[in-house]
């Protein structure tokens, strides 16, 4: 599993220190979701560029995964140092990424994962005023015994009344015969789980087994505090223990209805499609698996409900998805516009005399933002794949998905600002008193255009033969008008005994005075004399 790493400091409920970690990652793996915080680490919180697929889950405790909408449009990766990562209980760190404003949307609008609902939005999490998530608000959130607020006797009283449907409980709930009584039930309904294939049933399974989870405990009390840290709530407890009694009854339907809530769970719909958000939570609450139960006619009522919604949503997707690869095309095109301000900012960068390359991240999600308007291969067979899940396998787009026009535009810009700036060294005194010592088209050409500070003329002008010129020609030592050796024969035509001395003297001044003279010039180039007037003019050519 390939991530970078950074550590998180937070303060806990009781204001002790809480040290986690922090991965960025490319794509969602399962091990995401299974290995929990390692070593000295209280919790885990991972960044995915990619959306998550529906069937993601998380399992291990006090671990989060933050999936986006759609997928961001540069590696989650720190090429050059932005400003220091800093929260609220937290010293400063390894340097942490700055996110876009359409990355902050992306995230908001996303899903975030974990084993227990960390009982926060990802708007809080990422706000669109910022440029660095509130990843601490999320660890205290995973550190939170929010959980623990529900008393136990309420989950004892959903399982209860789940187990005695559709008859009302029988006196006071004991919660070691109730355990053993769904223990029981979870025996009689293995058979049926494995014969429906754990593939397949991947929903069914993942519910099932967090119902064993709570039983296999072992006292009472670990059971129901179980209950607590993976429902959180008595109502998503209850459903499980309904739907493994459908299980029981009828493995059909029950693995049916668990599709279609798996269905409806994945689908990233935003408030702003109006009738199709609300449509979803309608849909989700009449798939109930206690009204299965009590009521198992209902089943094809239920299962038309969602073909309904299924339908509205697959239309609205496919328009969505055709429309947004449209507009990565188009957009695509637009930055074509930046290939010759790229080519020129890489080439002049790989000049060590200019100083330090600049624009690398803006290069490299420049080529980011290339690849990923690159369009999606999946076209025609989108509609059968919308019948199993409710995003592209190929390109994961959600309903949320954006075009990364802002993005493209913010890139176009720093382009242009880094390029500039190598502009504005070529431009300066010492490297153009070089470059005004040559002759030719060429060079008189590129001198005009990087005095006149045409960017579009730079872009065009340089190519990789200009370049090694280049190179080579501030590479060579400066030369001033008179050598060392003239002005020391001009003070010694001649040198005797007696005079010796005081040549030898005059020799080192010399030199060290054409060295400092040099250094104040050029800076950036360290100084060094030649003597030789032929080595000199074979080293510029």
């Amino acid at each position: 599993m390939h991530a970078q790493r950074f550590t998180l400091t937070v303060a806990d409920a009781n204001g002790h220190p809480q040290r986690g970690e922090v991965l960025l990652a490319e794509c969602w793996q399962p091990e995401l979701g299974e290995i929990g915080p390692q070593g000295d680490s209280s919790f885990r919180i991972v960044i995915l560029g990619r959306p998550a697929p529906p069937s993601a889950c998380v399992s291990a405790p006090a671990v989060a995964v933050c999936a986006p909408s759609r997928r961001i449009d540069r590696p989650l990766a720190v090429r050059e140092p932005p400003a220091v990562y800093v929260v609220p209980g937290r010293s400063a760190e390894p340097a942490f990424p700055v996110f876009s404003p359409a990355d902050m949307a992306s995230y908001a609008e996303g899903r975030i994962l974990a084993a227990t609902p960390p009982g926060i939005g990802g708007q809080r999490v990422f706000p669109a005023q910022k440029g660095a998530p509130r990843l601490e608000l999320l660890a205290q959130a995973l550190l939170s015994p929010q959980a623990g607020d529900v008393p136990s006797d309420r989950f004892l009283a959903a399982l209860a009344s789940a187990m005695a449907a559709p008859a009302s409980p029988a006196g006071p709930a004991d919660a070691e015969t109730l355990l053993h009584a769904l223990r029981k039930l979870l025996r009689q309904g293995d058979p049926k789980l494995s014969r429906s294939g754990k593939e397949y049933s991947a929903a069914l399974f993942r519910i099932v087994e967090s119902v064993r989870a709570v039983v296999d405990a072992g006292s009472a009390d670990g059971a129901l505090a179980e209950a607590r840290r993976l429902f959180v709530e008595p109502l998503p407890f209850a459903e499980a223990v309904f739907l493994c009694r459908c299980l029981v009854r009828d493995a059909a339907s029950a693995l049916e209805l668990a599709e279609m809530r798996a269905y409806l769970d994945a689908a990233v719909i935003p408030d702003s499609t109006g009738d199709l958000a609300i449509d979803r939570r309608v849909t989700l609450e009449q798939l109930s698996p206690a009204a299965l139960y009590v009521e198992p006619h209902r089943f094809d009522g239920m299962r038309a409900t969602f073909e309904y919604f299924r339908r509205r949503f697959t239309a609205a997707y496919r328009e969505h998805h055709r429309r947004y690869w449209e507009g990565c095309r188009r957009l695509l095109e637009q930055t074509e516009e930046s290939e010759a301000t790229a080519r020129a900012l890489i080439r002049l960068n790989t000049i060590g005399e200019l100083g330090r390359p600049v624009g690398l991240n803006a290069l490299a999600q420049y080529q980011d933002i290339r690849s990923s308007l690159a369009g999606c291969p999946l076209d025609e067979a989108l509609l059968d794949s919308l019948q199993k899940t409710p995003a592209c396998p190929m390109c994961g787009l959600t309903l949320a998905g954006e075009t990364p026009d802002a993005t493209a535009r913010d890139v176009s810009h720093r382009l242009e600002r880094a390029l500039r700036q190598q502009q504005h060294r070529l431009s300066g005194a010492a490297i153009r008193h070089i470059l005004t010592q040559q002759k030719g088209e060429r060079v008189e050409q590129f001198l005009q255009v990087v005095q006149a500070s045409d960017l579009r003329g730079l872009a065009h002008v340089l190519d990789d033969d200009l370049v090694a010129f280049l190179r080579e020609l501030l590479s060579a030592p400066a030369r001033t008008g008179t050598s060392v050796l003239e002005n020391l024969l001009r003070a010694y035509p001649e040198v005797s005994e007696e005079s010796l001395e005081a040549a030898v003297a005059e020799f080192r001044r010399l030199l060290a005075a054409e060295l400092a003279a040099q250094r104040q010039s050029d800076p950036m180039r360290r100084p060094r004399a030649v003597l030789d007037a032929r080595a000199a003019s074979r080293a510029r050519k």
